[in-house]
């Protein structure tokens, strides 16, 4: 009997426990029943979609091809190496205690480590990096205490390495992690964790070195562990070599002649401003070029100040990528295909050209050089004359060749004078003589080569009108004042200043043009490109750009004024000593000036004040120049070589270039002398 008074047999007990048994397992057919329906029917799909999302495609850098000389030296190469990374994603407490731990293992200011971690440059889910090439006490270290260092990575990878350090830096240019711009702009072609070419032949040869990327799908467990082999590969491919026409020990020796003019010219007196102080040339950037003028190879180019591209490897930072731009003259910037500057007397190359073939100026006709020029429009007169108000040639005769030896400013200033009156008569084409010869030689048009460079300027009279209507703010009282082509733009042309800009490769390349009878090749620095067995893909081909057709009496005249300059014009001090027999040289001295009068030019008038320092301070410099291409009776190499802020032309820019062809000749370099004299 139960606690409510029912007595409960045993036969009443086992009817129940029978329903209970047919109960509970009709409950769990339905419940089995379910499963089946919503649960394993499902299963395929869901193992399906398991297993989509645990594979992975994962691509990986292809080794870049490297770079090479003309002679098969290396000039950028890969290398593998250790490397350290923070992940940019921490905050706080976790943030503080890597970059504490980080500044103590690498002995390196905090500072520097916050810089890399917040450089907005870099994509916040990418890790920084924050050493490159760490010694192996270091990693040892952070293997041993993982605890200490939970938010740090080591691994191996490679990265490019430049064993000439800044050596050829503005040509090669750098690499470095692909910005969201260059996701951008690359879509699908680049990894975020992969590098690029930044400016140079590494940029402009980016397609031929990156390779091919190599790629994997892999399996991953939910721990994101590698599961087998991967399920499908793509091997990917080296980057192709590139070799150029760059002499690599050439270039050294450009670089160290570079070096040396500008020390040479900061520890000399500007005699300009003498009469106000004691101030040194700032001399504060060079070029120079080598160029082979049977075919347009350039076989070294080098641009002060410099940088060392293996500094870009590991990141800089945001600060000091302003420093670099900013703070040392601009390493970045290539001036020896950027820079746009007055050429001063290499110039009057294209003037005494212009002045023969237009049928002003004989080569052979004699003119009186008395130191300074008149021209008179109307009533009015202005009086133009050579530097330091002394007759360049002692006021005797002087023909073409004898004007260029000496570099007559008065010579070119009436060639300049009498064209501008025959532009102004109506006959525009002759008028423009000296702009159209430059521009068949070259100027105000992009050279070709393969890295950056300027088109610069070849100012003529729809240039002028356009420029101040184009700057109305740059001008005073009224635009029509100013847009005029006047005589004096003309006189000012003619001797390589007033409105002109040239790159001193554009000037090397219209020197070689003459030189080698009148061919403009397109200058080049990519020899050939090669598999990485080794085989030829791509050879660079000579492009004649144009011809020029300079009558044989022009080319002789301007031929033995030039050898002049050197035996004993402007550049015989610079060249005193050299064998200019066994080795004739033909080249132009230049010095162009920047500051204009009365600011910065020496008082000429006796009560005029002097200077004051903070007139010093705004004026700047002459551009010292030197231009040549050798030898004169067979030419090979034409050189070039540009000293901004300077001084003389015959004074530094002479003597370095005299050091490039002692290096080519393979005789002992000549030092660098203090200042000479008035080589202009």
């Amino acid at each position: 009997m139960n606690r409510h008074g029912v007595c409960v047999t045993d036969h009443n007990r086992f009817r129940v426990g029978v329903v209970g048994i047919i109960v509970f397992t009709l409950f769990g057919a339905l419940l089995t029943r379910l499963w089946f329906l919503q649960v394993d029917i499902d299963s395929g799909r869901i193992s399906t979609a398991l297993e989509r999302r645990s594979e992975r495609e994962v691509f990986y850098e292809a080794p870049r091809g490297w770079i090479y000389d003309r002679n098969g030296k290396v000039i950028a190469q890969n290398k593998i190496v250790w490397v350290l990374k923070i992940d940019r994603r921490l905050t706080g407490d976790q943030e503080d205690q890597a970059i504490d731990r980080l500044a103590v293992l690498l002995d390196q200011p905090r500072s520097e480590i916050v810089d890399r971690l917040e450089d907005p440059r870099i994509s916040p889910l990418e890790d920084a990096l924050i050493a490159v090439d760490i010694p192996n006490e270091i990693r040892t270290e952070i293997a041993e205490h993982r605890e200490d260092y939970p938010y740090i990575q080591v691994e191996q990878i490679a990265v490019r390495e430049y064993p000439g350090d800044s050596k050829l830096a503005s040509v090669i240019g750098f690499v470095s992690r692909v910005n969201q711009d260059d996701l951008d702009r690359h879509e699908g072609e680049y990894g975020a964790r992969d590098t690029i070419g930044r400016g140079g032949i590494e940029a402009a040869m980016e397609s031929v070195l990156r390779g091919e990327r190599s790629y994997e799908k892999l399996s991953v467990n939910p721990a994101g562990e590698i599961i087998g082999d991967p399920i499908e590969s793509l091997p990917g491919a080296k980057g192709n070599d590139v070799y150029l026409t760059i002499d690599i020990d050439l270039q050294a020796q450009v670089e160290r002649s570079l070096l040396e003019g500008i020390s040479v010219a900061r520890n000399t007196q500007n005699q300009d401003l003498k009469d106000c102080c004691l101030v040194n040339f700032r001399a504060k950037s060079a070029a120079a070029v080598v160029m082979d003028v049977t075919n347009g190879e350039v076989l070294a180019m080098a641009s002060l100040p410099s940088y060392d591209p293996n500094e870009f490897v590991s990141g800089v930072s945001e600060g000091r990528w302003l420093e670099l731009r900013d703070k040392q003259g601009d390493p970045l910037f290539n001036r020896a295909t950027k820079t746009g500057l007055a050429p001063g007397s290499t110039f009057k190359l294209m003037t005494a050209i212009a002045g023969a073939l237009s049928g002003i100026r004989h080569p052979d006709t004699w003119v009186q050089d008395l130191g300074c020029y008149t021209n008179v429009t109307g009533t009015a007169s202005q009086e133009f004359c050579n530097p330091n108000d002394s007759p360049t040639n002692g006021g005797n005769p002087i023909n073409m060749s004898r004007a260029l030896s000496v570099s007559s400013d008065t010579y070119f200033y009436e060639i300049g004078d009498l064209l501008w009156g025959v532009w102004r008569s109506g006959d525009k084409e002759a008028g423009d003589s000296i702009q159209n010869i430059a521009r068949r030689l070259g100027f105000g048009e992009k050279t070709g080569i393969e890295i950056g460079e300027s088109t610069n300027r070849v100012p003529d009279a729809k240039w002028r009108y356009n420029w101040v209507h184009d700057h109305p703010d740059d001008y005073t009282g009224s635009l029509n004042d100013w847009d005029d082509w006047n005589p004096a733009d003309s006189i000012n042309l003619a001797v390589g200043q007033g409105d002109l800009l040239v790159s001193p490769l554009q000037l090397v390349g219209a020197y070689s043009a003459f030189a080698n009878g009148g061919s403009l090749w397109r200058p080049f620095l990519v020899k050939d490109v090669r598999d990485p067995d080794g085989v030829v893909v791509h050879s660079t081909e000579a492009v004649r750009r144009r011809t020029i057709d300079i009558p044989a009496n022009v080319s002789v005249a301007v031929n033995s004024g030039l050898r002049g300059v050197l035996e004993s014009g402007t550049a015989a001090r610079a060249f005193d000593g050299f064998d200019l027999i066994t080795y004739p040289i033909m080249g132009k001295t230049g010095t162009a000036q920047r500051s204009k009068y009365p600011l910065c030019a020496t008082p000429k008038i006796e009560g005029d004040s002097a200077h004051t320092a903070e007139e010093v301070e705004k004026c700047l410099g002459d551009t010292s120049w030197f231009v040549a291409a050798a030898p004169a009776n067979a030419p090979k190499y034409a050189v070039v070589v540009m000293v901004e802020e300077g001084g003389f032309g015959g004074d530094v820019a002479a003597p370095i270039a005299r050091q490039i062809y002692e290096h080519i000749l393979g005789i002992d370099i000549t030092p660098i002398p203090g200042r000479l004299g008035d080589n202009r």
